[in-house]
Formats: structure tokens, C-alpha cells, sequence
């Protein structure tokens, strides 16, 4: 079985369309990767004091591996996601 890496703009497009399942710490983590190996040059305040946003295309631009690791890290919790809760049954 053969994982053929997606090229950057689809590992881009997964990144931003997932934003929204993320968690705080997997926000972090991603955060926190950027800042260590791109720095400032990438975040962006979004009006709120809390609020940042990471500017993928300056990612690409200085470090394009910075983008594989931040779609390994959404991959990993799009795959956490999908698991079941075990012990669960279906309560609606």
C-alpha cells in the first residue's frame, strides 16, 4: 500500500477546511511549531486578543516542510475523530 503525499496546495485546502475541528491544544501545537521554526513573520492578529491566524502562502514561502507537518498534525486529528468511543451505544 503506497501514500502518495497530496502536493501543497491540497494539504493547504485540508488544513483550512479543518480549521474549524480543531481543538485548543491541537491549536497550539501548530502554533507552536510555526513560531519555533518560522517565527512572527507568519501570525497575524485576527481582532481578538486571543486570536491569531497562521498565513499558510508565507509558510510556503519560507519553509514548505512547516506545511507538511502542520497537515500531519490535522490529519492525526481528523483520524482521532473518526475513532468510535468504545462503551458508548447510540443515545439520541
Amino acid at each position: 500500500m503506497s501514500t502518495e503525499i497530496p502536493c501543497i496546495s491540497k494539504q493547504k485546502k485540508v488544513i483550512i477546511e479543518s480549521a474549524g475541528i480543531l481543538n485548543k491544544e491541537t491549536k497550539l501545537a501548530i502554533l507552536n511549531l510555526v513560531m519555533m521554526d518560522i517565527g512572527t513573520e507568519a501570525i497575524m492578529n485576527s481582532g481578538g486578543s486571543n486570536m491569531v491566524d497562521i498565513n499558510l502562502d508565507t509558510i510556503e514561502n519560507i519553509n514548505k516542510e512547516i506545511i507538511w507537518h502542520i497537515y500531519n498534525i490535522v490529519k492525526a486529528r481528523i483520524a482521532t475523530l473518526s475513532v468510535p468511543v468504545k462503551g458508548t451505544k447510540n443515545r439520541l
